[in-house]
């Protein structure tokens, strides 16, 4: 994409170099998806300007860490965040 964006003279091998990327890139994160999708069925799944963000508070973050390993999937293609919620309450 660096090679894209605010550079002058764009030969054609470039354009076409990033779709082989891009396409490459967006086949991997719907495999992902797929992946995530058949190991647990309750995803919050929202579309975002350059990131697909899929939540869910029903499946361990371990599990997912686990499947999408066991799968091919390196730690440096996705990102996990967990969030906890802290709940009080009075006896």
């Amino acid at each position: 994409m660096n090679k894209i964006v605010g550079v002058k003279n764009i030969q054609p091998k470039t354009v076409r170099n990033l779709n082989r990327f891009l396409t490459a890139r967006l086949d991997r994160i719907a495999t992902m998806m797929e992946i995530l999708l058949a190991a647990h069925d309750n995803w919050t799944i929202t579309g975002k300007r350059d990131v697909i963000v899929m939540e869910t508070d029903t499946f361990d973050f371990k599990e997912a860490i686990k499947v999408l390993k066991e799968h091919g999937f390196t730690s440096d293609e996705f990102i996990l965040r967990v969030e906890y919620t802290r709940k009080w309450g009075f006896l």
